[in-house]
């Protein structure tokens, strides 16, 4: 999902709570942040040896984006939407959007092919500097009912996650260059919990996205506790984690992570 479908479903869900507020109590809430996010995981990279018989054995390795590549921690940011009414047999809405990107340049210590393409630390006893990028962007859309307790407050759902990514490497010197698309949709299970504070205004909430088929797996957990300023506004400071592994991708795997910390604003009317 590109920014101008984003923008045209939050259009969208303005203009249809705008109207059903004509007719029933509609809560809005609108917020965003950003996260300091530190990458682990690895993707299949192939290699091949020689042996005694002088036959060639391919190998299926895995290359770490933090120990091979060099994986830093990025800035990330994510926005989101979320729509509630009173009516029961209605779903209540939630729209998301998280950009992920993380870069890295280093000197590779071995050499492997990946998506067909060699690539490796020297050529010709010259150092050649490898160039990776992990993109794990992705956009939900989210229906969900709520289920009210004297203490604590329960939301199910259902999100479609699309995931819009890719790892990608490039070796300049080389003229090389080759990417493993990350573009899928999935149905994730959605479970919330919000337990509100005795301090008047603070809370505290649990979120978590996931699902687990035919080997692949999608876990989004998300806890945070927040503050309402007054007048609608509030802040929040939490934690994500988001874990990735999806398997026989273009006919190899991805296991991938990102988590770390996040501080976040938002505005409820």
């Amino acid at each position: 999902m590109n920014m101008n479908q984003w923008l045209l479903l939050i259009t969208m869900s303005l203009f249809l709570g705008a109207n059903v507020q004509a007719l029933d109590k509609v809560d809005i809430l609108i917020g965003g942040y950003v996260w300091n996010t530190a990458y682990t995981g690895d993707f299949t990279t192939i290699n091949y040896k020689i042996d005694a018989a002088g036959n060639r054995i391919t190998l299926f390795e895995p290359t770490d984006v933090r120990d091979d590549l060099g994986m830093q921690r990025e800035v990330q940011q994510s926005i989101y939407f979320i729509l509630k009414h009173n009516h029961n047999n209605l779903p209540h809405l939630r729209l998301a959007h998280s950009s992920m990107q993380a870069k890295s340049s280093t000197i590779l210590t071995t050499s492997f092919y990946f998506q067909g393409v060699e690539f490796s630390g020297r050529f010709d006893n010259v150092t050649a500097e490898v160039e990776s990028e992990v993109d794990l962007t992705h956009s939900d859309i989210s229906g969900f009912y709520t289920r009210n307790y004297d203490a604590f407050s329960l939301d199910i759902g259902l999100t479609l996650r699309n995931f819009d990514g890719f790892v990608e490497m490039r070796q300049p010197l080389l003229n090389a260059t080759s990417r493993l698309k990350i573009n899928q949709t999935a149905p994730l299970l959605l479970v919330r919990l919000n337990y509100p504070l005795t301090i008047k205004g603070l809370s505290t909430e649990a979120e978590t996205h996931l699902i687990q088929y035919n080997g692949d797996r999608v876990i989004d957990f998300n806890t945070f506790i927040r503050y309402e300023l007054g007048r609608g506004s509030g802040m929040a400071l939490g934690y994500r984690l988001i874990d990735i592994d999806l398997t026989d991708l273009q006919k190899q795997d991805a296991d991938l992570r990102a988590d770390g910390p996040y501080m976040e604003l938002s505005y409820h009317f």
